[in-house]
């Protein structure tokens, strides 16, 4: 008996072993909603419709549903140009974890090899995000766009949103 347990934990512990070794896996979807510049709503295949969070940036806040945090400036903006580049398209994801929310953690691939998240840097529709992974060429792409004074960074103190969520707008 102790034979056959120790057996299918073996079993068990090989077939779970690629799922976790291949984590990062690329994808073929259609955007079919976007939140924000950093969340959209994906059809994958024929499942259902998944939500994907961006890898790499952090777009400004939408008002908050609950009344937590009003809207944080330019987030309309950075909507509006997310929507108009990617509502209804097909994209690659490169899917590299599932978050805590079970979303999607992805990089977004335009069919025509665009790299959405370095294009919403380059363009100051969102910051490069660092706090899990950190892709350099986001990072250059951001201090570009500082130095540009592009989109989010035209204003005066422009305000991470994290630090916005957490109350940066009551000053």
């Amino acid at each position: 008996m102790k034979r056959l347990v120790l057996l299918v934990c073996l079993i068990l512990a090989l077939l779970a072993a690629p799922a976790q070794a291949g984590q990062m896996r690329i994808i073929e979807a259609r955007v079919l909603k976007v939140y924000d510049v950093d969340t959209v709503l994906a059809a994958v295949g024929f499942k259902r419709a998944q939500p994907v969070r961006v890898a790499g940036i952090d777009g400004p806040e939408r008002r908050h549903r609950k009344g937590r945090w009003p809207e944080q400036p330019w987030a309309r903006q950075a909507t509006a140009w997310a929507r108009k580049l990617l509502a209804g398209r097909e994209v690659r994801l490169i899917v590299l974890e599932t978050d805590r929310y079970g979303r999607l953690v992805a990089r977004v691939q335009l069919l025509d090899g665009t790299d959405y998240g370095a294009e919403a840097v380059r363009l100051g529709h969102a910051w490069a995000f660092t706090r899990y992974q950190k892709i350099p060429l986001y990072l250059d792409l951001a201090a570009y766009a500082k130095l540009q004074r592009r989109g989010l960074w035209a204003a005066p103190h422009p305000v991470r949103p994290g630090d916005w969520r957490r109350g940066a707008w009551r000053q």
